[in-house]
């Protein structure tokens, strides 16, 4: 009995020993925190050489939509002990001093966590880029509880706001967190597919936030508006369906401007509204900024233009080095918000039977609005009755007479 008891307790003892966790304070530790500073500038400004970003997109044609997370690791991408960061990476607790937690927030302000448990991160990685990710997928039918809907005359639009946040291991020690939002837009007759958006905060634009706290992310670039393709002269807008324009984003954050602003996206953004914008031949020839060449492609009330652009050492975002890191963080900014775009040639906002027209869809104020005739076959059926009222008249009149 009394051996019996004592190698219970080695066992007990071993086990604990085996998952015994790096301390934060480690030297051990320290390569994995390192992976959360600056690129390249010891004084803390620039790129994060992390580089968080990522990815969304529906599966197989359905409404179920798979999330991408990514993260940048070129320097112990091949490390057989310091790879990664975390469990969720495929490492044993005993080599990690981290512990991963997402959490899911109302509204782009970031002020009411809630932890995510219920969406399973599986892990993958790319040998050619060096990156390692996290991804979790969400079922059609269950946007609506892990998102926020917002909707317009024919689509559903999700919005998620998210953080993924790694604290000391076994305790509520926060070390860093990476903010992400990201749109899901169905149709919302019968649930179809339409398009997803992804839109990461850098860890530059994040500085200060707190997840006990609210989150204003500061803006890592401005958008000027240009008179014309060279930009030597700013303008002001007054953008009429159809307009030709010219949007400059400019890297406002110390340090990353000497880098190039790649994988442009613009989008057009306000209530129940997320399109994404035609991009013709951006100039990105000058560091810490890119030139837009743009057309206005819908008409519609209380426009906001979101763009973003991903931080890279190449005008292409590309380079012939193998297992080299070229890409950085992923930049945003956004103009004010414009009025509306009006109708083609006229000055004046459209209506709602015009949005509809123009756009295929209007804004859920439009509700109570009669639509426009639409087919070939409600104008026979207008002239039709027409016709009978002119013969019912020209029968009267004859009786009379």
């Amino acid at each position: 009995m009394f051996n019996t008891k004592i190698t219970f307790l080695i066992s007990c003892l071993m086990a604990i020993t085996l998952q015994a966790r790096l301390d934060i304070n480690s030297p051990e530790c320290n390569y994995y925190l390192e992976k959360f500073g600056t690129a390249n500038n010891a004084d803390g400004t620039g790129a994060s050489q992390i580089a968080f970003s990522g990815d969304i997109g529906f599966i197989d044609g359905t409404a179920n939509v798979l999330v991408n997370l990514r993260y940048s690791d070129v320097k112990f991408y091949n490390d057989a002990k310091y790879f990664g960061l975390v469990q969720e990476d495929g490492k044993t607790p005993e080599d990690t001093c981290l512990d991963l937690k997402l959490y899911r927030f109302s509204s782009n302000t970031y002020s009411d966590k809630s932890e995510v448990t219920t969406l399973k991160l599986t892990h993958s990685s790319s040998f050619q880029k060096q990156w390692r990710y996290y991804s979790f997928t969400i079922l059609g039918e269950d946007l609506k509880t892990y998102l926020i809907e917002t909707k317009n005359s024919e689509q559903y639009i999700y919005n998620g706001y998210f953080a993924l946040a790694y604290y000391a291991a076994d305790t509520d020690q926060l070390q860093y967190t990476f903010y992400f939002e990201f749109q899901v837009i169905v149709n919302r007759n019968n649930g179809a597919a339409i398009d997803t958006a992804f839109k990461p905060l850098s860890a530059k634009s994040t500085v200060g936030c707190s997840l006990e706290a609210s989150c204003t992310a500061k803006p890592d670039t401005q958008l000027v508006w240009c008179k014309d393709a060279a930009c030597t002269e700013q303008t002001t807008p007054n953008l009429h369906l159809n307009d030709q324009f010219f949007l400059k984003q400019a890297i406002t954050t110390k340090g990353m401007e000497g880098y190039f602003l790649t994988g442009v996206e613009v989008w057009y953004t306000g209530e129940g509204l997320n399109k994404k914008a035609t991009l013709n031949n951006p100039d990105n020839s000058v560091q810490g900024q890119v030139i837009l060449p743009l057309k206005a492609e819908i008409a519609w009330s209380k426009v906001v233009i979101k763009v973003t652009s991903v931080l890279s050492n190449t005008k292409t975002g590309n380079t012939r080095r193998v297992l080299a890191q070229t890409t950085y963080d992923t930049v945003s900014g956004k103009s004010q918000e414009i009025h509306c775009i009006k109708v083609e040639k006229e000055n004046r906002c459209a209506t709602c039977a015009e949005q509809k027209a123009i756009n295929g869809y209007s804004s859920e104020t439009c509700n109570n609005v009669e639509p426009l005739i639409e087919d070939d076959q409600d104008i026979t059926n207008m002239e039709d009755y027409s016709k009978q009222i002119l013969i019912s008249i020209i029968l009267l009149l004859a009786i009379i007479i």
